[in-house]
């Protein structure tokens, strides 16, 4: 089998996939020290795992570090379990996961429902209680889909998507905790639902999805939603070029 060069994967230092193992870190002296497993060694149970691919298991401020595995005992794809393994040099995270983070650092500094920012042409305002949310959420969200979600989440990796929307989903639903009765915290979850969703395609598109042959009114969607939600409006989606946007549920 021809030699692959393998990595791993850490945050803070430690083991970020299953496991909490602090690493010796390599340095300008060298190499970090062994470390070693004992026991039966099997995939996703025991032993130390490694990856030939670092981009499939990317995580919000991660590193990667090239290393040396010995005692491999079976593969899984891209990741082999070993015996010991040591890290041999830090090398630097793809530039696509650094626009990630950035994007994801910008999520934060979002002020959810507001109602603050300049709304676009073609809106039609509700509010979120109103009888016409069921029919408008329907419509609106089937709309986006057809429009982005096959576009941009096949063809983009796991990693970026699922930490932009784990960062929205965590800003955003904090307005449905603060709802008191049922009516409007079902409809708070639902706008965090939504804001979590196009967090995460807005992240693809200028990410991962950056480089692949997707339309242009497909990034042009995603970032007119995304701006909608960073202006303080919950945004539906757009149905025959009417974008359906409402206030705080």
């Amino acid at each position: 089998m021809e030699t692959q060069t393998l990595y791993k994967v850490l945050v803070d230092g430690k083991s970020c996939h299953g496991g909490g193992l602090t690493w010796p870190l390599p340095s300008e002296a060298g190499p970090g020290a062994w470390v070693e497993v004992p026991g039966q060694l099997a995939l996703c149970e025991v032993g130390i795992h490694l990856t030939t691919e670092p981009a499939r298991w990317l995580k919000v401020g991660c590193r990667i570090y090239e290393a040396e595995g010995e005692g491999i005992a079976a593969w899984d794809e891209d990741k082999c379990v070993c015996r010991r393994a040591r890290l041999l040099r830090e090398v630097p995270v793809p530039a696509w996961w650094q626009l990630v983070e950035a994007f994801i650092a910008e999520i934060q500094s979002v002020e959810w429902f507001s109602g603050k920012g300049t709304l676009p042409e073609n809106v039609r305002l509700f509010d979120s209680r109103a009888a016409a949310w069921a029919a408008a959420w329907d419509a609106a969200r089937d709309a986006a889909r057809d429009a982005a979600w096959d576009a941009a989440r096949d063809a983009a990796r796991d990693a970026a998507w699922d930490a932009a929307w784990a960062a929205a989903w965590a800003a955003a639903r904090d307005a449905a905790r603060d709802a008191a009765r049922d009516a409007a915290r079902d409809a708070a979850w639902d706008a965090a639902w939504a804001a979590a969703w196009a967090a995460a395609l807005q992240c693809q598109m200028i990410s991962v999805c950056a480089d692949l042959d997707i339309a242009p009114e497909h990034r042009a969607y995603a970032k007119a939603a995304w701006g909608i939600w960073q202006g303080g409006w919950g945004c539906l989606g757009q149905v025959e070029g009417v974008w359906y946007v409402y206030e705080k549920p």
